[in-house]
């Protein structure tokens, strides 16, 4: 036998958003990101809030692929709040976070029954009706799919203003994500006319409007039909699962740190071709695999039949690739220009060993089924989520051993399985209180990774000999006599000026120094900007030989840089007085975390510069000084 059910409430239309004076709940956590938090946006969120008087607070933590710090820090804001209800507002990263950080809590302590509510600002992940959550483990560099009826949203307010501003970027690749969704649900074995009739409704929204919102931000009837069609797609693979697309968009993602919905566009023309074993130089066949039956049938909703089966599916692939040009969507991991081709086929083998571990498995007829041992992984993770997988010698630290094969699986009675399943609940719940004491040093590290967000502004955790050292190490050697006029003689007393910069507008020195280095090339320099300027971070260059900003010495350079870093992590006011002739055009508080400072990879467009992966490659830097100073 099999049940369709759906547990969530979905409002939309006109002033959808004046449900949150309506719902049963007084006291109320909104968990949302750092932008959100700051937005206008919010306002609108708010306003019902206080017209009805209830109580609430902010959690606003939330980052791009919730790593496991950042759940295990809401889970303690939760417990020493304890709400009513979660309300979530962003994208998947806030939405999964929430489900998350709901589910963990209430193992540890379920003082009552909390609603959650969640309210999308971007149209793709559906996740505001779904039993599914992602979570990230940035130092294993996989993500960690999560299945649980509890994790559902008890409501969904689907609100067309809220993603009025989204940038075109980010629409196209959402909506593809949508795309994605509906046709994994569409050939998915564990299918049914219910989840078939939800997903083929939201591919013909998708073909008629994911253009028109792409091409129109302010397009509301385009807005809105693809909010519709993001949470018709997410009713239907909460019923029929998804499939091999996003198995390995997951590991993708978590691996080159390639937006979810671009990693599932790129993939889908080749997972197509795959699980109808057609391609283009495919002959008629007096069989076809059952997928090719569902491909035809959804090529057809979105007017591309012809007269064969292999013709029909050809045109849906071809329609594919013609969206992602359209909307500037890469073919190819090649066509990105950002990983190597080495660093690529290097990373294939731990990729598909956790695409089929972790997600789906295909079986012999290239067909997509989700693991029967799905629920007590959820279990296993935890352990992880609770316990920083295994850092503190908790659970072993490979935690892959941990999922069973599906024919180990199949030996166990459901019986075993639960007792499994609650022991390591057990395990994680008696381990919450040691998540508060990990060691700082091995978070920090974690956060500077590509997968995690470090702070621009904090508390700086390197001394200037580490910062001398790390210097040292690269093997290029200072220019002691060129920076001597600047009143820095030796890379040591030019560390203390950082530090003391840094210190004095609360810039973590770590950022700024590692941002210089890469900027200058280890104080080489050799592009616009020459020595002799003391222009440690390209302030004022525009390209074509403009060679930006020059300042009187060594320490006005630096001041300058970090205030110019500062402009950008915060809106609080500068301490020292202003060198920075820029500081006045940046976006305040637009880029708080190191891997916001590129343009291409800030949620708002905003950001330093214009480079492909700027933030992330001053992450990395981070990452490999943080690592050596543990060492």
């Amino acid at each position: 036998m099999k049940s369709f059910q759906i547990k969530t409430r979905v409002n939309f239309g006109d002033n959808a958003l004046d449900r949150l004076a309506e719902v049963p709940y007084k006291k109320i956590l909104i968990v949302t990101d750092p932008f959100m938090a700051k937005s206008k946006n919010l306002n609108l969120i708010l306003d019902p809030i206080k017209k009805a008087g209830k109580e609430y607070d902010i959690f606003q933590d939330i980052v791009p692929d919730p790593p496991i710090e950042k759940i295990s820090l809401g889970v303690k804001k939760m417990l020493e709040y304890k709400p009513d209800a979660i309300v979530a507002v962003g994208g998947g990263s806030a939405i999964d976070s929430s489900k998350s950080i709901r589910e963990f809590a209430l193992r540890v302590d379920h003082y009552a029954e909390v609603g959650l509510i969640a309210i999308p600002t971007t149209s793709g992940t559906g996740s505001e009706v779904t039993s599914f959550a992602v979570v990230s483990d940035p130092a294993e560099q996989r993500k960690y799919p999560l299945v649980s009826w509890e994790l559902t949203p008890d409501e969904a307010i689907l609100d067309a203003e809220l993603v009025k501003s989204v940038p075109p970027a980010i629409t196209a690749d959402t909506g593809m994500d949508v795309f994605t969704h509906a046709l994994e649900a569409c050939v998915s074995t564990d299918r049914s006319d219910f989840s078939t009739a939800l997903a083929e409704k939201s591919i013909e929204l998708v073909g008629v409007f994911l253009l028109r919102a792409y091409l129109d931000g302010n397009d509301t009837h385009a807005r809105q039909k693809m909010h519709s069609a993001s949470c018709l797609a997410g009713l239907a693979f909460n019923s029929a699962s998804l499939g091999l697309n996003h198995g390995m968009a997951h590991q993708l993602g978590a691996k080159f740190h390639i937006p979810h919905g671009r990693a599932n566009a790129m993939l889908l023309p080749h997972i197509i071709e795959f699980n109808s074993d057609i391609n283009k130089h495919s002959k008629s066949q007096k069989e076809y695999l059952p997928a090719v039956k569902r491909y035809a049938t959804v090529a057809q909703i979105l007017g591309l039949s012809s007269y064969n089966e292999i013709m029909t599916v050809r045109s849906l692939v071809n329609w594919v690739q013609f969206m992602l040009k359209e909307m500037d969507i890469p073919l190819s991991i090649s066509q990105m220009g950002t990983i190597s081709e080495e660093e690529y086929f290097n990373a294939i083998d731990s990729m598909a060993v956790y695409t089929i571990s972790n997600t789906w498995e295909m079986d012999r007829k290239r067909e997509m089924k989700l693991p029967i041992y799905i629920e007590a992984a959820m279990g296993v993770f935890l352990v992880v989520i609770l316990a920083m997988a295994g850092r503190n010698g908790m659970i072993p630290q490979n935690p892959k051993n941990n999922v069973m094969k599906q024919s180990e699986v199949e030996q166990k009675s459901d019986y075993d399985m639960q007792n499994e399943k609650e022991a390591v609940v057990e395990e994680a719940t008696d381990s919450i209180e040691e998540v508060a004491q990990t060691d700082s040093a091995a978070i920090t590290a974690q956060m500077c990774s590509p997968a995690g967000q470090y702070p621009v502004m904090g508390e700086s955790v390197v001394t200037v000999d580490e910062l001398a050292d790390y210097f040292n190490q690269s093997g290029y050697e200072y220019p002691s006599e060129e920076l001597a006029k600047g009143g820095a003689d030796t890379i040591e007393t030019f560390c203390q000026i950082y530090c003391e910069e840094a210190e004095a507008e609360d810039i973590r020195v770590e950022v700024a120094f590692t941002q210089a280095m890469k900027e200058t090339g280890f104080l080489q320099f050799g592009g616009d900007v020459s020595v002799e300027q003391f222009n440690f971070a390209g302030i004022g260059t525009t390209g074509g030989g403009v060679p930006g900003n020059s300042y009187p010495d060594v320490r006005t350079g630096v001041r300058a840089q970090i205030q110019h870093l500062k402009a950008y992590a915060t809106d609080e006011p500068l301490n020292q007085t202003c060198v920075d002739n820029r500081y006045e055009y940046v976006k305040k508080a637009s880029a708080p975390y190191v891997q916001w400072l590129g343009q291409k990879e800030n949620p708002e467009g905003a950001g330093w510069a214009t480079g492909e992966n700027y933030g992330y490659d001053i992450a990395g830097m981070l990452q490999h000084l943080l690592l050596k100073e543990q060492g």
